[in-house]
């Protein structure tokens, strides 16, 4: 994966690198430069196009259950620079019996692109408002741990959220402590306190999906997965 990253970020350097009127690569500074019409013509890109084909062809012959789509095109052209598929030998029951450009992908964590575009087209949402403004219940709920331990709600921003700066610890749903078949003190650890160890929800595992309003009466954990 990180040499078809590589390959993939050589492709839209490259994008860059066409020919100026003195004929040597224009550097990529910005939006000053004017945008490439016409990238599959450029001998740069064409290299870094077969590049990423002899890669692609390494890596996906060892899958033996896990698809793979890489699309790359410009918006000045028709026709896609990179149209990869790999369809593996063992496929899922529900899922298609052949991947194409055309295959519907669970696209899971992405989503978080298309949450942050449409808070930019709401002009009435300012990036420095806390978070707390539109889910009061995150700060009213906070009767469990010390600073340290209790996410400062009222201190996280939209902006440090949509940006990943929030400082919020990550996979919290995955904490052993939600799973009640967990043998914890078999293991050793020390008894879990029932209202300030677990979420008591999460939708993962064995655990039950949370509601809103049953989070916010039970008094339990509240987190904003984002």
């Amino acid at each position: 994966m990180v040499k078809t990253t590589s390959i993939l970020s050589l492709i839209v350097v490259a994008a860059f690198r066409l020919p100026g009127a003195d004929g040597k690569p224009c550097p990529p500074l910005g939006a000053v430069l004017p945008p490439p019409r016409r990238p599959s013509k450029d001998s740069v890109v064409a290299e870094a196009v077969k590049s990423l084909e002899a890669v692609f062809a390494s890596m996906t012959s060892r899958y033996n259950a896990s698809a793979v789509s890489i699309g790359v095109r410009s918006i000045h052209e028709d026709v896609p620079l990179v149209d990869l598929h790999y369809t593996p030998p063992i496929k899922n029951k529900n899922g298609t019996e052949e991947v194409t450009a055309d295959t519907v992908y669970r696209i899971g964590s992405c989503t978080k692109l298309f949450t942050v575009l449409s808070l930019l087209q709401q002009t009435k949402i300012r990036w420095d408002e806390p978070v707390t403004r539109y889910l009061p219940e995150l700060e009213e709920n906070q009767v469990y741990g010390t600073e340290i331990e209790a996410v400062q709600w009222q201190h996280v921003t939209i902006g440090a959220l949509a940006s990943h700066v929030s400082g919020i610890g990550r996979d919290l749903a995955f904490d052993l402590a939600n799973f009640p078949s967990f043998p914890a003190e078999k293991m050793g650890l020390p008894p879990l306190q029932e209202k300030t160890s677990a979420r008591h929800c999460s939708g993962l595992g064995n655990t039950t999906a949370c509601e809103e309003e049953g989070e916010r009466l039970s008094g339990g954990r509240m987190y904003c997965e984002c």
